[in-house]
């Protein structure tokens, strides 16, 4: 975070509820109320440095992923799971509903 900037919470926040309904989309129920200490300042250092950093427009869209996929993988973290387990579950369970239909 560069020193003076203030941080902007709102954006924070609805940037950590938009993970967690992306997450919890797949019939899973992430919490904060489950994060811990070292698991917010790694969010916070993600947001910093990916959401709200002031990226050029051609820029932000990128940074913007690249930000959701680390915070995903701070929350699956705290969960005990890692991105790459929880995108091949994910996979597993879009085939076996293709199937299905």
């Amino acid at each position: 975070m560069t020193i003076g900037k203030k941080r902007n919470k709102q954006l924070f926040d609805d940037w950590i509820e938009d993970m967690l309904n992306d997450l919890n989309l797949h019939s899973y129920s992430y919490e904060v109320a489950d994060l811990e200490p070292q698991h917010w300042k790694m969010l916070w250092k993600t947001f910093d440095e990916y959401i709200d950093s002031g990226f050029s427009s051609s820029d932000r869209q990128v940074a913007y992923d690249e930000g959701c996929a680390l915070g995903k993988s701070v929350v699956l973290e705290a969960y005990g799971k890692d991105l790459e387990e929880f995108e091949i579950e994910m996979e597993v369970m879009r085939l076996i509903d293709k199937d299905d239909s």
